[in-house]
């Protein structure tokens, strides 16, 4: 790095000539790398090979569940039967040894069943999975069949004594169509926060709120018009954030299509989302919901790779553990 002030007082330098600093200053470094590598001991040396092998991109992080993380633990047992240590973990039922140390590593959430369809005077009507809607993973497994009511953004105790809900609102055995974000202007943005959103639009919040009421399910909708990326977005798979209760996710057409079909006054989706805007707005929809959301849990497992080195004399039964 020295050289370079030099180099940049020489206006004629090429930017050939420059890379070609580069390359020499490179190459100085690794013959540094090289000459402290030996001068260092042997193990040493050989420690630090280890390192380079395992932190490599060929091990792609290492990661719970990838090639990586196999190649890992395959390198980390040959070395330790190279170096004659003992297999360190004992399975409590057979007794047999082992440099492998299952452990459990959380669970793979699969949604392995989906419907979506509401019931009115007029006939069934039937959504497109991936399209109009999708069972989330932020909540629990179930049948549902049940009324619905709409209650704009979930929201407690928001800026100038906005209320979503009324005091006494009950949801038991009632399924609650929720927007995302919280209250917009025209433009699609907060009314409460200049860039973004403000904590209050945060699942969080709008979660905890309509689980106080005791819904049966939730709908959650992206509302039309709002200024965020994330609106055209449905998710699957997500963080637990309601107990027990099955999370389902509309689209703003999808979700629509289902507010006209529904609403007892003809309104559509805007329409509801523009008074959900101004203050409390719960509207008690015509006809039924009938859903299936349905996960199967897999249990996940990593494993320790671990040697034990047998102590001697008088601390032979006493352990270091080294990490």
């Amino acid at each position: 790095m020295s050289a370079l002030p030099r180099f940049a007082r020489n206006t004629s330098i090429s930017l050939c000539g420059l890379m070609l600093a580069c390359s020499v200053t490179a190459l100085a470094e690794e013959d540094r790398v090289r000459e402290t590598l030996n001068a260092v001991p042997e193990d040493v040396r050989v420690f630090n090979e280890h390192v380079t092998v395992l932190a490599s991109p060929w091990m792609g992080g290492r990661l719970p569940g990838t090639k990586g993380m196999e190649y890992a633990k395959d390198y980390a047992e040959y070395w330790f039967k190279q170096a004659g240590v003992e297999p360190g973990h004992i399975d409590k039922e057979t007794g047999e040894r082992s440099y492998r140390q299952p452990f459990p590593l959380g669970s793979d959430t699969e949604l392995i069943d989906q419907s979506f369809a509401v019931m009115t005077d007029d006939g069934t009507m039937e959504f497109e999975l991936d399209e109009d809607y999708v069972f989330t993973g932020m909540g629990g497994s179930g049948n549902i069949e049940a009324p619905v009511v709409f209650v704009g953004y979930s929201i407690k105790d928001g800026p100038d004594g906005y209320e979503s809900f009324e005091e006494d609102t009950d949801l038991t055995g009632k399924v609650a169509m929720m927007l995302r974000f919280e209250p917009m202007n025209e433009d699609g943005n907060s009314r409460w926060q200049d860039r973004r959103w403000s904590r209050k639009a945060g699942f969080a919040h709008k979660f905890r709120t309509v689980a106080e009421r005791n819904p049966a399910a939730v709908i959650l909708v992206n509302p039309p018009g709002a200024d965020d990326p994330r609106v055209n977005t449905l998710i699957g798979q997500g963080s637990n954030v309601i107990d027990d209760v099955p999370v389902f996710m509309m689209s703003p057409d999808g979700a629509d299509k289902m507010v006209k079909a529904m609403d007892p006054e003809g309104r559509s989706l805007m329409d509801l989302r523009k008074m959900a805007d101004e203050d409390t707005t719960l509207v008690d929809f015509n006809g039924t919901f009938k859903g299936t959301g349905l996960m199967k849990e897999t249990p996940l497992f990593a494993e320790n790779v671990m040697a034990l080195l047998p102590g001697r004399g008088g601390l032979e039964n006493e352990y270091i553990i080294i990490g």
